[in-house]
């Protein structure tokens, strides 16, 4: 009991957390309280004697049920399904005005329209609604040809005060659903910002160790069905600790950002990580791949040695890379191992080439 219970619990959070879904299961749960209320009406209106009444929730309650089922489908059905609602929610409620019965009781359930409205279209097309059902309840009550309609002896005072208790009602629903979006954004910034804080390095911009880790598990997916196509790229700042070392880290920090602003200028299609300190991870997809040649020239011109200057010192922007392609065989730990040892053979060179110190 206690594990249906939990499901039963997972899933209501899960439909929460997803707006289009929150919509769809709104609109189910409306159609199918309609749907009950509607066939209780039913029956009571048949005890009752109100055959014109009956006849009408009858009808709503069979096409809810309708709804119900043209709703279960995907793609198209569904807005229709949408259309056909407001449609028949439309007729059945200036029937009801019209009609009256009992005892002017069935008018009041028009002023649960603009509510409703707002809740199952939000606010562009819930307010449409309720201004169309306001222009009906307008004419019947406060015109003298939409008068001549009403079956039902209406009072004068009812006829001026139902259409202003409609717009209160429809004020309130507005109050909601505004409340309701201003809630849903801060939500979202907030998951946003939760997602950022998650899966992104904060200093670089670039994607976190922990996003990194979760992008190669779905590499070697793909490797195993076969469609994997990408280049794993190793990268390594040379010298960091020498400049943390005489300069102090808020220059090995600079050195960290520009490499990472560069990256980004010169991959601007593929995935690219700072897995720490000094590392820099990059995944070869798309456009990127195809114009790797290039893409690799333009690293190695402003990436490969070079000196910039930051707040006075004369520093060395300088890294060292290595990289493999995937070969629709090997995982992606054994890409890494090789990008991985070219990487330390070009590190060497580099390092030779450009006298920088070992440590």
């Amino acid at each position: 009991m206690n594990e249906k219970f939990l499901r039963l619990q997972n899933l209501i959070k899960k439909i929460i957390n997803n707006e289009s879904k929150r919509i769809e299961a709104q609109f189910l749960i409306v159609y199918i309280i309609l749907a009950v209320v509607s066939l209780i009406m039913t029956i009571i209106n048949l005890i009752t004697g109100f055959r014109l009444l009956m006849y009408s929730t009858l009808a709503f309650s069979l096409l809810c049920v309708f709804d119900i089922i043209l709703y279960f489908r995907h793609g198209k059905v569904e807005y229709i399904a949408r259309i056909l609602f407001f449609i028949e929610i439309t007729l059945l409620c200036t029937s009801f005005a019209i009609i009256g019965e009992p005892e002017g009781f069935s008018a009041i359930w028009i002023a649960l329209l603009p509510t409703c409205g707002l809740l199952l279209y939000r606010k562009r097309y819930g307010s449409l609604i309720s201004l169309c059902m306001f222009i009906i309840i307008a004419f019947l009550f406060w015109t003298p040809l939409g008068n001549s309609f009403l079956q039902y002896n209406y009072t004068n005072s009812f006829k001026l005060r139902f259409p202003i208790l409609y717009v209160a009602f429809y004020i309130m629903g507005l109050t909601f659903e505004l409340i309701r979006e201003l809630t849903q954004h801060e939500l979202k910034r907030a998951k946003d910002k939760y997602m950022n804080l998650s899966y992104y390095d904060q200093l670089t911009g670039l994607r976190n160790e922990r996003s990194y880790f979760e992008e190669i598990s779905k590499l070697d997916a793909l490797t195993k069905d076969g469609k994997d196509d990408y280049i794993i790229m190793i990268m390594d700042l040379n010298g960091l600790k020498i400049t943390n070392d005489m300069y102090g880290h808020t220059f090995g920090c600079h050195l960290i950002v520009e490499t990472a602003k560069i990256l980004k200028e010169i991959f601007k299609n593929s995935l690219l990580f700072h897995v720490g300190g000094d590392e820099f991870q990059a995944i070869i997809l798309n456009e990127d791949l195809t114009n790797f040649t290039n893409l690799i020239e333009n690293f190695r011109d402003k990436l490969l040695y070079r000196k910039i200057n930051f707040e006075g010192k004369e520093l060395i922007l300088s890294v060292s890379y290595g990289f493999a392609r995937s070969n629709h065989s090997s995982m992606y730990n054994e890409l890494f191992e090789k990008a991985d040892k070219n990487m330390y053979q070009n590190k060497k060179i580099i390092k030779d080439k450009y006298k920088i110190p070992s440590r």
